[in-house]
């Protein structure tokens, strides 16, 4: 079993919809939808990586699961982190981690995110 059916099973989650309850592909078409708003320039692939986060699981593992519902603690965990992508905090600073050739590397405050900057010297 995997971290995500573990986390199914110790809330008592139900896997199938529930009147009310959003599904995985329901919650990653609202975010998507949210971040593009917000103008972020990849708001599928955030929404993704988020939530297989908040869920314990990988990207895969998404859309294995698409029809049941997220629990409710990694929907809570989920919608905070929305909220800060949203905000245009970078992926890597929110999850605290940064993948590079299918290493995880921890991130914090004062590394190196790749941010876009104008250059503000005029010639």
């Amino acid at each position: 079993m995997n971290a995500y059916a573990n986390s199914l099973a110790r809330a008592a989650v139900p896997t199938a919809p529930t009147p009310g309850a959003p599904t995985v592909a329901e919650t990653l078409a609202v975010a998507a939808a949210t971040l593009a708003a917000a103008g972020v320039g990849s708001p599928r692939l955030d929404a993704d990586v988020l939530l297989a986060a908040a869920c314990g699981t990988d990207r895969a593992g998404l859309y294995v699961r698409s029809h049941e519902i997220v629990p409710p603690p990694a929907a809570e965990r989920f919608a905070g982190w929305l909220a800060r992508r949203a905000d245009r905090e970078p992926v890597a600073y929110i999850l605290g981690r940064q993948e590079f050739w299918s290493l995880d590397f921890v991130v914090t405050r004062p590394s190196s995110c790749r941010v876009r900057r104008r250059n503000s010297s005029s010639n």
